[in-house]
């Protein structure tokens, strides 16, 4: 018997169609999901260091006036936004502190800091690591209308605060 090319043809493409179709079975394979927890570690701030870099100008009651200019440092190892800094004059009982120790008679109500405090850059700002931000206030002392004369040379101690 003789087969026509054509048979022959048909013959070979269905014995071909059929291993194929036994090479796909052979593929199949089933799905699921699955899942897992892990976790990460979420740092924290690092503490603003804040340095007074100078001061200007002699404190008079009712008349002249102190600027008082800091450097505030981002001592942490990433960026931190600086929002605010702000200033206070020291006291203890009432009296301003010099270098921590209250001066007798010097009343801290006397004394006023320009709070927030003038920065370069405005605040709020980021500030990458190790960057600063200069910051000033302007204290002045208040012409109380009494006997002011236990703060006479006196250095009131003042402390900025950054956020």
């Amino acid at each position: 018997m003789k087969f026509s090319s054509r048979k022959r043809k048909l013959i070979v493409g269905g014995v071909a169609a059929a291993v194929l179709a036994g090479t796909i079975g052979a593929f199949a394979f089933f799905t699921s999901t699955g899942s897992g927890t892990g976790s990460g570690n979420v740092g924290t701030a690092t503490n603003w260091n804040v340095v007074e870099t100078s001061h200007t100008g002699t404190l008079l009651p009712g008349t002249a006036t102190e600027t008082v200019t800091f450097t505030v440092t981002n001592a942490g190892g990433a960026a931190q936004s600086l929002n605010t800094v702000t200033a206070t004059v020291d006291s203890s009982g009432g009296n301003i502190t010099q270098a921590g120790v209250p001066i007798s008679g010097c009343s801290a109500s006397w004394f006023s800091v320009t709070s927030p405090l003038t920065t370069t850059p405005a605040v709020p700002t980021t500030v990458a690591p190790g960057g600063t931000v200069a910051a000033s206030t302007v204290v002045t002392m208040i012409e109380s209308g009494t006997n002011q004369d236990p703060c006479q040379g006196a250095a009131p101690d003042i402390t900025a605060f950054a956020s």
